[in-house]
């Protein structure tokens, strides 16, 4: 009969704050595309490239229009005052 000795790795404190972070890594870009909103992740970002120029120009179109339109709203707010 043969004894064969089972090697256990224990993993050092430094190793449980790296697979941690790397858990909450995973999760903050998966959870912008399980809502219903627009999400902002790098993981949305690369889906969005890689699916076509359209997606990509779509967003930032908004985002510029966006900005824009808060732009002129705070100088009306400002001339106002």
């Amino acid at each position: 009969m043969n004894s064969t000795l089972i090697e256990t790795k224990e993993f050092s404190n430094s190793e449980y704050v790296n697979f941690g972070l790397g858990a909450l890594l995973i999760i903050s870009e998966l959870l912008p595309m399980l809502k219903k909103h627009k999400g902002n992740g790098i993981v949305d970002t690369i889906i969005c490239v890689l699916k076509g120029s359209s997606c990509f120009i779509k967003k930032i179109t908004d985002t510029l229009e966006q900005t824009k339109t808060d732009a002129l709203e705070q100088t009306k707010t400002e001339n106002k005052v």
